[in-house]
């Protein structure tokens, strides 16, 4: 949801293929986002959606942490166009 209002904007952008990397620790708890080896910097729309929503889910399992290794998620995403007909 968090990317769902910027569509256009990256498509504009060629922006098409989009990853999101995760890292949940006892020591820290940060995320990266990024397109084509570039990362999303803020501020920007992009970057303040991201923070509004997926940060409170991310402080959330961190919470549930239980062990001291490291979870590292990375997500990948492609935009896609759909044409009706």
């Amino acid at each position: 949801m968090a990317m769902a209002a910027h569509v256009a904007e990256l498509r504009n952008l060629n922006c098409l293929k989009l990853a999101l990397r995760v890292e949940i620790s006892v020591e820290k708890t940060e995320y990266i986002a990024g397109s084509n080896g570039v990362l999303f910097k803020p501020p920007s729309a992009i970057t303040d959606s991201l923070d509004t929503h997926l940060v409170p889910l991310v402080f959330e399992e961190a919470t549930r942490v239980q062990s001291t290794a490291p979870i590292n998620v990375e997500l990948h995403f492609h935009l896609l166009e759909i044409s009706h007909t």
